[in-house]
């Protein structure tokens, strides 16, 4: 918007161009370039001779709205502040090292309640057997297949699962 590239810089073409004039380039510049206009041709000229796409589905009130956008000013750069450097914030941490002593209590966290897990499942065993509670149920459950050799002896899954390893390869 604010610097030439293929076309010309559009910030403020309004200004630059008649309104009537912008209206019948923008819908179709070959049409102007082809009428003879000589402000067409040198703007056509200057650019290598590049077409511009032609846009009669626009009404001028469209490009009234596209050019009322280029007439916007241009942002003014973030103005450093004085002394503060990079992500930095005021109480002194940065955000990644906040957010890795975050990461870092949570998994604390975790690995404590994982140790308590297994100290309460070990207590409550002992407490079983010195009250003479049965816990193992072993007698009672049916004996199961490994998973992975259930999934193998079923030929729908492999299908369709190497469908989807196809397609995700593919993709």
């Amino acid at each position: 918007l604010y610097k030439k590239a293929v076309g010309p810089a559009l910030h403020e073409v309004s200004q630059k161009y008649d309104r009537e004039w912008l209206y019948k380039w923008i819908s179709n510049s070959a049409a102007l370039i082809a009428s003879g206009d000589a402000q067409a041709i040198a703007v056509y000229n200057e650019y290598n001779q590049t077409a511009m796409n032609a846009f009669p589905q626009l009404s001028n009130v469209d490009i009234d709205n596209i050019l009322a956008y280029t007439d916007t000013p241009k942002p003014a750069p973030a103005a450093a502040v004085a002394g503060a450097t990079g992500d930095v914030q005021p109480g002194g941490a940065s955000d990644n090292t906040l957010n890795s002593i975050v990461l870092a209590a949570l998994a604390l966290i975790l690995v404590l309640l994982v140790a308590l897990l297994f100290v309460v499942n070990s207590t409550l065993k002992r407490f079983a057997d010195a009250n003479g509670i049965q816990t193992d149920f072993e007698d009672e459950k049916e004996v199961r297949r490994p998973l992975w050799k259930a999934f193998a002896e079923n030929q729908f899954l492999v299908l369709v699962s190497a469908v989807f390893l196809l397609l995700a390869s593919a993709y």
